[in-house]
Formats: structure tokens, C-alpha cells, sequence
């Protein structure tokens, strides 16, 4: 048997140009000819893209385990609070993604038992539970 390894490929990759207005640029960290990267917080920084023009997010939100991330960031906020939270910014997720689109939330299943019957609700179509172990 033989195993080969392939790199990505993104010759001739198409991103998508113009789906971002201009006040994002005060949140603009990097960019190549390949993206992007912008650095804020996502509810400042999500409603300047347009809708159904991202294929794929992955979110990996703080899980309200009490760190401590720096002076920006709460890491315990009540319950209910952290809920709503996560919904502000799904919404904007959900939004975004274009028919078909995936996202992927990576969370402690506390969590996104809560939220992914927000998802559904949202009219998302739950495809698979990814779990993993960390030791």
C-alpha cells in the first residue's frame, strides 16, 4: 500500500472579494492574497460581512469556565447570560453562511446541547456530534 500526502492546493482557489464593507478595516490585523484575519470582538466585527457569503465557520468561544483571559474578556457570566451571549453571535453565524454552508462549534456539550437546539430552531440541520478527549 502506498500513502501519499497532498498539500492544499489554492492556485487556483476562488475567494470571494467585496463581502466585507469598509468600517471593518479597523478591526483588519493581516492580510495576503489568500484572506483576511481580523482581530476584535465578533459581534463588533460580524455585521459589517454580507449574508450567505461564508461557506464555513468555526467558533470556539470561551465555555464561562471562570479563566482568565486578560482584561477583555469575561469568562463567568451567569448562566442565562452566557446563553444569550452565544445566541448574539450564532445569529450572526448563521446569517453569514451561505445555503449549504457548514459551522462548527466547539464547546463543552453542557453548552451546545442548549445551543444546538438554538441552531435547530434557527433551521439548521444538525449532521454529526464530534467529540473529543483531552487528557
Amino acid at each position: 500500500m502506498t500513502v501519499t500526502q497532498h498539500a492544499l492546493q489554492f492556485e487556483n482557489a476562488r475567494f470571494a472579494t467585496n463581502i466585507v464593507s469598509a468600517e471593518a478595516e479597523r478591526y483588519r490585523l493581516y492580510a495576503t492574497g489568500l484572506g483576511v484575519l481580523y482581530e476584535g470582538d465578533c459581534l463588533e466585527i460580524l455585521p459589517f460581512i454580507q449574508d450567505e457569503t461564508v461557506d464555513t465557520i468555526f467558533a470556539d468561544p470561551p465555555f464561562n469556565l471562570a479563566k482568565n483571559y486578560g482584561s477583555k474578556i469575561t469568562d463567568e457570566l451567569p448562566d442565562d447570560k452566557y446563553i444569550n451571549w452565544c445566541k448574539e453571535w450564532l445569529w450572526e453565524c448563521t446569517r453569514l453562511l451561505k445555503p449549504g454552508g457548514s459551522l462548527f462549534v466547539y464547546n463543552l456539550p453542557k453548552w451546545n446541547l442548549i445551543l444546538g437546539n438554538y441552531l435547530l430552531e434557527m433551521g439548521l440541520l444538525l449532521r454529526h456530534w464530534i467529540a473529543i478527549n483531552i487528557k
